[in-house]
């Protein structure tokens, strides 16, 4: 698990438009007192969606920060009871504004569209912040069609729903209840709909570093083995306090089962240390580094050899690289 942020401070000029089309088609809604003859609005609704419209209450819920939205969802329950009844109008409601016309929303049905593209694109992730094993980064393309034409490819991450948007769709438009992940983590073998008010997992978004779990590894007595050996007999642990919201997500998204197939991956990480630890080692690096011409510094030595970072703050660029640190880290640490 490793935290993520928006880029942009403030309101992306993609989801201001969003807003503001989305406000306006409310406000008409709210006057007329239905959406359609088949979506009418009772009492509850419009005591609900008028008081959205009052001053700045629409807005603070699209962009209310990760932390705080347990204490909303608690705050607008104790205001509308009716929210905490799945098939009462009001989420009935909910579910048709929110989702239908928000999420779901089209510039042909809606005159506005969400910016899913866009708010994936703003989160400083390229890869998926629950497993951080996948890339999840949007990118667009060209490619040729059977019949000699072009087609546009477009591959990026699900938006998972933190807080599920069928439980809570007075959040499905709401930026920071929407991680980007890869199909695994909100898939049936992770997350999926699961209640978080429940599960009581971690919101990437309010997390402050990546230190509420770590890995390490036990090569027991086939630490001088041959790889094919090795990556056979090492064991990967995963840290974490027991009962901790860390050990929440390490079970919701099966992590040790996930990272238990990167074995092989490890057991080059021990090999790396070892070689790190000889003395021609350090030898080399010493002349490398000091040799001006060569233009490589101790950060690209780390790079090359591990093939991934080594500051925290860029785990968010590159599949298994909190893993590969951890390890590293643990056995130089250790003194393995």
């Amino acid at each position: 698990m490793i935290p993520i942020r928006y880029k942009t401070v403030g309101m992306l000029p993609a989801y201001q438009q969003f807003y503001d089309g989305f406000r306006t088609k409310l406000e008409g809604w709210v006057a007329k007192g239905r959406i359609s003859s088949k979506n009418q609005f009772d009492l509850e609704s419009t005591r609900f969606f008028e008081y959205l419209l009052r001053g700045n209450y629409l807005i603070s819920l699209l962009n209310m920060p990760a932390e705080k939205l347990p204490d909303l969802i608690e705050s607008l329950k104790r205001g509308f009871p009716d929210l905490s009844v799945q098939n009462s109008p009001l989420m009935k409601i909910c579910k048709v504004v929110f989702i239908s016309h928000g999420y779901d929303s089209s510039i042909a049905h809606d005159g506005y569209k969400f910016p899913k593209n866009e708010l994936i694109d703003d989160v400083d992730a390229d890869v998926c912040p629950y497993c951080n094993r996948t890339f999840i980064k949007h990118v667009t393309g060209k490619k040729a069609d059977a019949d000699g034409g072009e087609i546009v490819v477009e591959i990026k991450a699900q938006l998972d729903h933190f807080y599920d948007k069928d439980k809570y769709p007075y959040l499905a438009v709401s930026k920071y209840n929407l991680v980007p992940c890869c199909p695994t983590c909100n898939g049936i073998g992770g997350k999926y709909t699961d209640d978080v008010a429940i599960t009581g997992i971690a919101n990437p978004f309010a997390l402050k570093n990546s230190h509420g779990m770590m890995f390490k590894i036990d090569v027991g007595d086939s630490g001088l083995m041959a790889m094919s050996k090795l990556e056979k007999d090492i064991k990967i642990i995963i840290n974490y306090p027991v009962g901790s919201v860390m050990d929440k997500n390490v079970n919701t998204f099966n992590l040790q089962m996930l990272y238990d197939c990167h074995k092989d991956y490890a057991a080059e990480l021990y090999k790396i240390h070892l070689f790190r630890q000889t003395q021609a080692y350090r030898d080399f690096i010493k002349a490398l580094t000091e040799d001006t011409s060569s233009g490589i510094c101790q950060e690209d030595v780390y790079r090359i050899m591990t093939g991934t970072y080594e500051d925290e703050k860029d785990f968010n660029k590159r599949p298994l690289a909190k893993f590969s640190n951890d390890i590293l880290e643990d056995l130089k640490e250790n003194g393995e």
